[in-house]
């Protein structure tokens, strides 16, 4: 019942976030996280989203030394909170 409450605050939290900021996150990222949310618990959540993010920058970085820019460019982060899981439950 824990997981289930927790899930709706985080769908709260991800709601509010994606209303003020509208092109950072999508609809995809947010229902995997409330999916997560429902089986792992509130750590393992936050520990795979700050991996997702670390992740992210890193390859923004990466594609930012090649000679095109990624100024209005989108990138996934679906693809990046997996590997944020798989990190978190493989250690």
């Amino acid at each position: 019942m824990l997981h289930f409450f927790q899930a709706f605050g985080c769908y709260l939290f991800f709601k509010i976030f994606s209303f003020y900021f509208s092109s950072r996150l999508g609809g995809g990222d947010i229902k995997i996280l409330i999916f997560w949310c429902l089986l792992l618990n509130l750590h393992s959540v936050l520990w795979i989203i700050f991996w997702a993010s670390f992740l992210a920058i890193l390859a923004c970085f990466y594609f930012s030394s090649w000679t095109f820019s990624l100024n209005h460019q989108v990138i996934p982060f679906v693809p990046f909170l997996t590997a944020g899981l798989f990190l978190v439950t493989l250690y």
